[in-house]
């Protein structure tokens, strides 16, 4: 018999980092188990080995509202599932109490500062207190984020699995030549540093000569991204800094291999 399992996840598509986390450590898995997978309300999911797909759920929150709908929707689809596995923090608790009624382990993937439960005492706290007291093994790609957590609260056994790479997707290409510029790949959030690496761009130049910044990414933080235009303004980058907004895989292969350097200047 094979192992049952089921996951719950915003998306699995490679436009954004959890969506393309979660497809593929789903579509890993699935030569392996059976699964079963509740993505979100609308979503473009992407899957070419026609797995089990329900887009039942609501937008990741801590409300309890939202909660209240993950445990429906988990109850209704997961009852038959061994193991049930959070790949977001925001539907961790639901997914909990649901494996309490269906007897099956809870496993939660932590991605990072989502997962630190608030040190003050609120209704976040109190339910991913809930979702940390039933979690049978939480994973992380970073023991800073196991650490940050247990500072608040104690759960139980926690393995670092660092984050991997598809390398059907992203390989060295023989003949890229290095094209003298660095790259940043990400949500453009204000605390991955993007600004911090435009600023650091004309200083870098008496060393490195026509040295450019390549930003990869989309955001719907309209004030960042003005900021990054002001910034490569005043200091007229404009000919050396480019923000490329999303691109496909075949471009980012490509990106990478003309870099010289990744930079991800991360404030926190």
């Amino acid at each position: 018999k094979k192992l049952k399992i089921g996951y719950v996840t915003t998306s699995l598509s490679s436009t954004d980092g959890r969506g393309r986390y979660s497809k593929s450590l789903v579509e890993a898995v699935a030569e392996k188990a059976e699964v079963v997978v509740l993505t979100m309300v609308k979503t473009k999911n992407e899957s070419a080995i026609g797995l089990a797909i329900k887009t039942v759920l609501p937008a990741p929150s801590f409300h309890p509202l939202t909660q209240l709908k993950v445990l429906w929707h988990s109850l209704k689809y997961l009852r038959q599932c061994d193991v049930v596995h959070s790949l977001v923090e925001w539907y961790s608790p639901g997914l909990a109490l649901a494996s309490y009624l269906i007897g099956a382990k809870l496993v939660m993937t932590l991605h990072g500062t989502y997962a630190v439960p608030p040190k003050n005492i609120s209704i976040k706290k109190m339910l991913m207190r809930i979702a940390y007291r039933q979690v049978s093994i939480a994973t992380s790609g970073s023991k800073y984020t196991e650490q940050k957590v247990r500072e608040i609260i104690n759960f139980g056994e926690c393995r670092i699995i660092p984050n991997g790479v598809d390398d059907k997707i992203f390989y060295h290409l023989p003949n890229a030549k290095d094209e003298n510029y660095l790259i940043t790949v990400g949500a453009l959030k204000a605390r991955k540093g993007a600004d911090l690496v435009v600023q650091a761009v004309p200083l870098l130049s008496e060393q490195f000569p026509g040295l450019g910044y390549k930003i990869i990414g989309t955001s719907d933080d309209e004030n960042f991204i003005e900021l990054l235009h002001k910034l490569i303004r005043e200091n007229k980058l404009e000919n050396r800094v480019e923000l490329l907004g999303r691109v496909s895989d075949d471009e980012l292969r490509v990106l990478y291999n003309k870099a010289s350097i990744f930079v991800l200047a991360a404030r926190d």
